[in-house]
C-alpha cells in the first residue's frame, strides 16, 4: 500500500487496492513507471471529447474553404493540424513509456501486469494545453476576416437596363439555376432540372452576395420547382412532390423528406415543373403535354391545385402546353401564368403566351388553338377561338417564357408598380434566336395588357448567348434575383438612383 500512496496518492476505494496489489511485487523504479503510464491511460474518457472536437475543427475548416471564407478555413485547419501533431508526439511518448515499461516487467513479472499499447485508445490523445488558445485564435481571425467581394462577370455590362438599375452577381457556380424560392428567413431555395441537385444560398451579412451555399438534396429527377411555406421546403420531381420540414434550421444536414404525392405523370417530356403557392394556401402544380403537340386526357396539359398535404388534388386550368412560371396579382389575388409556344410551324407562329385565369375551369386553347386566332395544323379543324380563353398578352414567338413575376413593393419605382416581369429563356430551334431576355409587361387602367417591351437585355449578343433567364424572385430589400441555367448563375437587380 505504501507504494501506491507515495506514487498515486489519487487513488482512493477498491481502484486503490487493486493497483496496490500489482505494485506489491514491483520495485521502486517499477512502480513509478506504472504509475505514469496508467495515469495516462486514465484520461482517455477526456480525450474522446477532444479528438472528436478536432475532427469537427477540420471538418469545418473544409467547409468554410467551399463558401468562400479563406481566412477561417485556414484558421479551423490550422487548429485541427496543430492538435493532430500533438497527438501525433503524444502517441509516441506513450508507446515509448509503455514499451520501456514493458521491458523491465518482462523478467520479473508475468505478462498479466504488462500495459498494452492500444493503439486504438492511445491516438484519442490530444494536447490540451494548445487547442483552446488556438480555438480562440479562430474565432478573432474569423471575425476580423472580410466578407468574400462579390464576383464580377465583364459581361455583366452588356446587361441593358432601364435608368437608375443596376445588376451583379448574387451567386456563382450554382450548377443549372433554375426555379427559386425567398423563405421569410432570407434562405434562397434553387432548384435545377439537369444537375438533380436543390440548392440553398444565403447571404448572411446582407451585402447583396451569397457567401453560403449548401445542397439540400441531390440526385433526385428534375428537381425543377420549389415552394416554401410553413416553414417547410417543397420540391418538385417529375412524377412526386416532396417535403423537407424545419428545414432552415437544417441547412446542413437536411431531414428525409416527405413524400406528398408520387403519382403524377412519370413523362420526361415537358415533365420537369414549377410549383408555388396560391393565396388561397393551396399548391399550384403543372402537367405539361408530354410532345410538341398532341391531345392527351387530362392531367396533361394543365394546372393542378391541391393541400398542403397532397389530398383534394384537382385541375385548376387546362388547354395549357407547357407553363414553367406563374404568380398572383397583388391587389385582385388573380392569377397570371406563362406558356410555351409549340414548335414547327414557322419561327414567328405561334407566339408564347401571358395568360390570365381569374377564376377555375378555364381552357386555354391548346392543343387546337394557338395565341389569339391560330388553329392547329393537326388538332384545329373546327375549332374556333370563342370556345377558350384567349391569351392576355401574346409574347414572341420561341422566347420560352418561364417565370414572372408582379412588381410590388419600394425596391423598384412607382412607374413600375403592379407591371410583370417575364424570364424569357430564349428559342432553341428558331432559325434566328430571340428572347434570353426579362420583358416587362404594362396593364391599364382597366386591368388589361397594353404594351410588351424588354426590360433587361444583354444575355443575347448577335446570335451567341452567353446567358438564359430561368425565373424571378424579389429579395426581402426589394431587388430582383435572376436566375441563369446556362451560367450556373444568379444575378441581382437593383435600383439605386
Amino acid at each position: 500500500m505504501s507504494k501506491v500512496i507515495k506514487y498515486m496518492p489519487e487513488l482512493q476505494g477498491d481502484e486503490q487496492l487493486t493497483i496496490a496489489q500489482l505494485m506489491k511485487e514491483m520495485s521502486e523504479e517499477q512502480a513509478e513507471q506504472f504509475a505514469r503510464v496508467y495515469r495516462q491511460r486514465r484520461k482517455d474518457e477526456t480525450t474522446v471529447l477532444l479528438t472528436t472536437l478536432l475532427a469537427f475543427v477540420g471538418i469545418a475548416g473544409v467547409n468554410r474553404f467551399y463558401v468562400g471564407q479563406i481566412g477561417m478555413g485556414l484558421a479551423y485547419l490550422f487548429t485541427a493540424g496543430f492538435c493532430l501533431i500533438g497527438t501525433i508526439v503524444d502517441i509516441f511518448n506513450y508507446k515509448s513509456l509503455t514499451n520501456s515499461y514493458n521491458e523491465n516487467q518482462a523478467l520479473e513479472v508475468d505478462d498479466s501486469r504488462r500495459l498494452s499499447n492500444d493503439n486504438w485508445r492511445v491516438m484519442m490523445r490530444v494536447v490540451k494545453s494548445g487547442i483552446f488558445p488556438l480555438l480562440a485564435l479562430m474565432l478573432v481571425i474569423a471575425a476580423c476576416e472580410p466578407p468574400p467581394p462579390p464576383i464580377t462577370d465583364a459581361r455583366l455590362a452588356e446587361i441593358s437596363l432601364p435608368d437608375g438599375f443596376e445588376i451583379s452577381v448574387f451567386a456563382d457556380s450554382v450548377e443549372n439555376a433554375r426555379s427559386m424560392v425567398l423563405s421569410p428567413g432570407g434562405v434562397l431555395f434553387v432548384g435545377t432540372r439537369r444537375a438533380g441537385v436543390v440548392h440553398a444560398l444565403v447571404d448572411r451579412n446582407e451585402d447583396g452576395y451569397a457567401e453560403e451555399r449548401y445542397v439540400i438534396a441531390e440526385d433526385l429527377n428534375m428537381p425543377n420547382g420549389v415552394a416554401f411555406r410553413d416553414g417547410s421546403l417543397y420540391v418538385a420531381e417529375v412524377n412526386r412532390i416532396l417535403r423537407y420540414d424545419g428545414i432552415e434550421g437544417q441547412l446542413g444536414w437536411p431531414p428525409e423528406p416527405v413524400v406528398v404525392v408520387d403519382d403524377l405523370p412519370t413523362d420526361r417530356h415537358h415533365g420537369w415543373k414549377y410549383i408555388n403557392f396560391g393565396p388561397d394556401g393551396k399548391l399550384y402544380v403543372p402537367v405539361g403535354a408530354p410532345c410538341n403537340a398532341c391531345d392527351r386526357e387530362l392531367p396533361y396539359a394543365s394546372i393542378l391545385r391541391m393541400n398542403p398535404d397532397g389530398s383534394g388534388k384537382e385541375v385548376y386550368a387546362s388547354g395549357i402546353r407547357n407553363s414553367l412560371g406563374f404568380t398572383w396579382h397583388p391587389e385582385t389575388g388573380e392569377m397570371w401564368f406563362t406558356d410555351n409556344g409549340r414548335d414547327n410551324m414557322g419561327d414567328d407562329v405561334p407566339p408564347c403566351e401571358l395568360n390570365h385565369a381569374p377564376v377555375a375551369g378555364l381552357h386555354f386553347g391548346f392543343p387546337y388553338i394557338h395565341g389569339m386566332d391560330i388553329p392547329d395544323p393537326e388538332f384545329g379543324e373546327g375549332r374556333t377561338p370563342s370556345e377558350f380563353a384567349l391569351p392576355a398578352q401574346p409574347l414572341g414567338a420561341h422566347v420560352s417564357p418561364l417565370g414572372l413575376e408582379f412588381v410590388s413593393g419600394a425596391g423598384f419605382p412607382a412607374s413600375f408598380q403592379n407591371k410583370i416581369l417575364i424570364a424569357e429563356h430564349g428559342s432553341w430551334n428558331r432559325s434566328k434566336k430571340v428572347g434570353y431576355r426579362i420583358s416587362m409587361v404594362s396593364f391599364d387602367t382597366e386591368g388589361n395588357a397594353d404594351s410588351y417591351e424588354p426590360f433587361a437585355t444583354g444575355w443575347l449578343q448577335g446570335e451567341e448567348a452567353w446567358g438564359r433567364p430561368v425565373d424571378l424572385e424579389f429579395l426581402l430589400d426589394g431587388s430582383l434575383l435572376v436566375s441563369d441555367d446556362q451560367e450556373g448563375m444568379v444575378y441581382r437587380i437593383k435600383y439605386t438612383d
